[in-house]
């Protein structure tokens, strides 16, 4: 309950109504703005704002939707070792303005796009699906080695297997093996790739 002396005006009255007011306001848009900008994902609704968003006439408002169990995409950066029969390993470094790029759905696929190299000498690239305890023979791979001579694509029909050690948003390791023609004979070709 709220007393006034006699010395208190109906200035003071609208003050003190309009002080708790403005902090209610100053929290609702705040909290609105907030999300708004953490809710704009640019999804496929056009990246338009759900009405749950929005903020209501009232003193509360909708927080922003749990994005956890949506798509998540990991930044990671790594190394590979090429290794030819016959010739000395070959490492080869992912740049800073190509990372590892692995995918992860709420069911647990993952998708990895990686590409390394060293120089222009030596490449390894490898795009496709990737899961432990299976191989993967649908993986895209490329492979350079320019010393030896060696091109690996399993566009151009080159066979390749993928086995993963780690797939997770902060590591993605395993191995990759592929066929390649040397002269006449088939040779293999391995690749032991880690990004965290």
């Amino acid at each position: 309950m709220l007393r006034f002396d006699r010395g208190d005006s109906a200035r003071s009255i609208d003050s003190a109504a309009v002080a708790p007011a403005t902090v209610a306001l100053s929290v609702v848009l705040t909290a609105a703005l907030l999300a708004l900008t953490t809710g704009c994902t640019g999804s496929s609704s056009g990246g338009e704002t759900p009405e749950s968003q929005l903020p209501s006439g009232g003193s509360q408002v909708s927080t922003a939707p749990d994005t956890l169990g949506e798509d998540a995409t990991a930044t990671l950066h790594g190394s590979a070792t090429i290794t030819l029969s016959g010739a000395s390993p070959v490492t080869v470094r992912g740049g800073r303005s190509q990372p590892v790029t692995l995918e992860l759905t709420p069911s647990g696929a993952a998708t990895i796009d990686l590409s390394m190299r060293s120089g222009s000498s030596a490449l390894f690239s490898l795009s496709g699906p990737a899961r432990t305890g299976a191989a993967v023979r649908n993986d895209d791979v490329a492979i350079l080695l320019a010393a030896s001579g060696v091109l690996v694509d399993t566009s151009s029909g080159n066979p390749c297997v993928a086995t993963y050690d780690a797939v997770s948003e902060t590591k993605v390791s395993g191995t990759v093996t592929c066929q390649t023609l040397q002269g006449s004979q088939k040779v293999p070709v391995t690749v032991r790739f880690s990004a965290t």
